[in-house]
């Protein structure tokens, strides 16, 4: 039976996923939301909306069954090839010599859908910085689609995931298994993930310096305002003082938050969790109500398809003077980018 739903039964679960979920949609979005509706209600025998939505209300695992149906999953290995060398030569160094202070270097995934993601670090970390791992490391990968948290644990994959993943990783840590491609057990053992949902508070999750680096790419770009504000206030209390935040290229912290600095190495731009002092400094002084911004002084490299094979890595760049130029990376341009390959020798730290 093909259930009908009217313009006002789509607005109100329109607005209740905004404020269950986070997620925003645009009018011209609508349709995915409609059938994303239509799909639970018809399968769940429901002959109009007012039943399904007394149990909506009311049933927190009906909404993240929805939201299976809601979330946008696309994600693949490697994927913004400069964060990724970013992640090997800047972050996981600095964190390195933190480590005085905070004794394990703590990565999370957060929007982790299949697992691609934490696992590209996973298997960096062990290509490069394997004294680290189990003692000194831990990856955790968060998303609210139990399906994506699904394939994550059982770590397969098809060709089409692995597209820019290099040669002698996929030879390396991948086996066929059928028609996919298993990740290696070690490799998978270095990650851990969970169902959890973004736009709930969620204080036993993001406790205070809970984190050294967070993933949360092409998540809030999905969000609602407030949302997106309340997880990036969560992230920036989890993270610790200077930690560091990767967003997706479409994705800014302007007019969000005030608690990070914009850094642009490797051709890219990401964010570190500023220091308390720093945020009354520019608070005080009536800077802005974005992450402020930076450049580093370092010229752009010639071989953008390969990490630094020798020498010190990028520091975080320094601050531009004044209110700084407002910078934007278009999508389309960074997905066009050359494949992460591994450098020819590993740089030492």
């Amino acid at each position: 039976m093909t259930v009908t739903l009217e313009r006002a039964d789509i607005e109100y679960f329109r607005l209740l996923v905004a404020r269950r979920l986070g997620l925003h949609f645009e009018n011209s979005r609508l349709a995915h939301l409609e059938d994303a509706l239509r799909h639970r209600l018809e399968a769940g025998g429901y002959g109009d909306c007012s039943r399904y939505r007394q149990h909506l209300l009311s049933s927190q695992q009906e909404m993240l069954m929805l939201a299976e149906h809601l979330t946008v999953c696309e994600t693949y290995f490697f994927r913004y090839a400069e964060h990724f060398r970013v992640f090997t030569e800047v972050v996981i160094p600095d964190r390195i010599r933190a480590q005085r202070e905070y004794r394990k270097i703590r990565i999370l995934s957060a929007g982790c859908a299949s697992g691609e993601e934490a696992y590209s670090m996973a298997m960096l970390i062990r290509e490069m910085f394997a004294d680290l791992f189990p003692t000194h490391i831990s990856i955790r990968g968060i998303d609210v689609n139990a399906a994506m948290v699904a394939r994550a644990l059982r770590a397969r994959y098809g060709l089409w995931s692995l597209r820019d993943t290099p040669d002698e990783l996929r030879t390396k840590y991948f086996r066929g298994e059928g028609r996919d491609l298993a990740l290696d057990r070690a490799v998978k053992s270095m990650a851990t993930f969970e169902q959890r949902n973004l736009a709930e508070e969620d204080p036993q999750f993001w406790q205070h310096k809970a984190f050294d680096v967070i993933f949360c790419r092409n998540v809030i770009m999905y969000f609602t305002p407030e949302a997106a504000r309340s997880v990036i206030s969560r992230i920036a209390q989890s993270l610790v003082p200077g930690g560091f935040l990767f967003l997706g290229h479409a994705e800014t912290l302007r007019g969000i938050s005030q608690d990070f600095h914009l850094r642009h190495t490797h051709e890219t731009f990401y964010y570190q969790r500023r220091e308390a002092h720093d945020v009354h400094e520019d608070l005080t002084a009536g800077r802005g109500n974005g992450a402020s911004q930076m450049l580093s002084p370092n010229r752009p490299r010639s071989d953008r398809a390969r990490l630094r094979p020798r020498g010190r890595p990028h520091a975080p760049g320094k601050a531009l003077s004044g209110s700084g130029r407002r910078h934007s990376v278009r999508p389309t341009e960074a997905d066009a980018g050359k494949p992460f390959q591994l450098p020819a020798s590993h740089p030492g730290w």
